[in-house]
């Protein structure tokens, strides 16, 4: 229930972003909001805090957000805290930069893997995912010691595991089924 509104959201504010051709800076401007409210746990918490009138919150946000960022993204936050829903932004602004990469034909693509790529191999992967695909790659890597080698490739809902855990979990499972 709680990611469909905030999909809601989001989509409203990608469509506002694309009717007014501003999707450029709504996206930098999302993008600075989302790390400062992930870094700054506190301000969502003050936001949220039942105690603090409504009025004052609002006013809070405005004190701060005034003149960095724009009407339409300050009134969003406004309407979250009036509608009780501020503890979405997070969700809220993942699904509009979602949609501003999709629009864009861009992927992002998280890698986990046994010990980092090299550029070269960065590269070469790169190029294979945006020839499967079509798009421009934006490649995430992530660190796993787990895995023991290979790599997991997570390009949306997709999950290709050419980990060596991985093949050792299918061939296990696949000897068990043969006893």
């Amino acid at each position: 229930m709680v990611e469909l509104v905030a999909q809601r959201y989001g989509t409203a504010l990608f469509e506002l972003a694309l009717e007014n051709n501003q999707i450029d800076e709504m996206e930098q401007e999302v993008v600075c909001l989302k790390k400062i409210l992930s870094e700054e746990k506190e301000l969502i918490e003050l936001i949220s805090n039942p105690k603090i009138t409504l009025n004052d919150r609002k006013k809070v946000v405005e004190d701060i957000f005034k003149d960095k960022i724009s009407d339409n993204l300050l009134g969003l936050i406004d309407l979250t805290i009036h509608k009780k829903r501020q503890n979405m932004l997070l969700q809220i602004f993942e699904d509009f930069l979602s949609k501003v990469n999709e629009h864009k034909g861009v992927v992002i693509v998280d890698v986990t893997v046994y010990t980092l790529l090299s550029k070269v191999q960065e590269t070469e992967l790169i190029g294979r995912l945006e020839a499967l695909t079509k798009k421009t790659i934006v490649l995430n890597q992530k660190v796993d010691k787990s895995l023991v080698g290979g790599l997991i490739i997570r390009m949306g809902d997709r999950i290709m595991n050419h980990s060596v855990k991985g093949m050792i979990g299918a061939m296990s499972k696949q000897l068990l089924a043969q006893t």
